[in-house]
């Protein structure tokens, strides 16, 4: 195992972007918690959508989709939209495979 499949780095922008780079995975998604909740809270303090943007994020195992699904069901609950955006083809497959797809609104 290298030492990269530890990395995640958790960003956000002024335009309400949540940033993931790197690999989501059962060593890193703890990494995004913090920062998950402060971004939950912001979005919800505006009335704002959330979104997260997976552009750079490199693989991800089954635990990245819990993680995209607890998000999901955090922001549900705390009645913020939740917008995925640059969703890399494996999250999707797991999702299809997993069949929460529908869950997720992912295609």
């Amino acid at each position: 195992m290298t030492e990269q499949s530890n990395l995640v780095e958790v960003t956000s922008s002024d335009n309400g972007v949540f940033h993931l780079k790197g690999d989501l995975n059962r060593e890193t998604v703890m990494k995004c918690w913090p920062q998950q909740k402060n971004e939950i809270q912001s979005s919800q303090a505006n009335g704002s959508k959330l979104k997260v943007d997976f552009a750079e994020v490199d693989q991800v195992d089954t635990a990245g989709l819990a993680w995209v699904m607890e998000l999901s069901k955090n922001c549900q609950s705390a009645n913020v939209a939740l917008e995925l955006l640059n969703l890399p083809e494996g999250l999707i497959k797991l999702a299809n495979l997993s069949n929460v797809n529908r869950i997720l609104s992912i295609q």
